[in-house]
């Protein structure tokens, strides 16, 4: 799974943007490059991706891609800094607030299970804020 905390120009909105994977696929350059251009179809003008240092995000394929989208610019966090990712703290919130110790039957059911509960994450701004406020991004909301 892949996701992005955005914030609207003005900072009066926020939301989470998420692409999942089919069961047992590992994200590589084209999945990252779909993710992107999902972002572009769901968000309008230019657009600022902050993300880590994770060597797919900085794969030739993915900087080719980006190079043909001017108005989509990249920046990097500090290597080794995933407490500056608002988007891990949501991943983390999920993990071990939503679904501690969850242990479904199925892959079916956990896909199910995640996928709800971002759902409903989505629909709660002010927690989406707060992962911001807690990684310590320089950004007033």
């Amino acid at each position: 799974m892949i996701g992005a905390i955005t914030v609207s120009p003005k900072r009066t909105r926020v939301g989470l943007r998420y692409y999942m994977l089919a069961d047992n696929m590992n994200f590589r350059s084209p999945s990252i490059i779909e993710f992107l251009t999902q972002l572009r179809g769901q968000l309008c003008g230019p657009t600022s991706i902050v993300w880590d240092q994770i060597i797919i995000h900085s794969s030739d394929v993915v900087l080719d891609y980006l190079k043909t989208v001017p108005e989509m610019v990249t920046e990097f966090f500090p290597p080794y800094a995933p407490e500056l990712n608002p988007v891990d703290r949501a991943w983390f919130y999920l993990k071990y607030d939503r679904l501690p110790n969850y242990a479904p039957p199925t892959v079916a059911k956990l896909r199910s299970s995640v996928e709800s509960e971002i759902k409903q994450l989505q629909h709660q701004p002010d927690l989406l804020r707060s992962f911001i406020r807690q990684s310590e991004v320089p950004l007033a909301l």
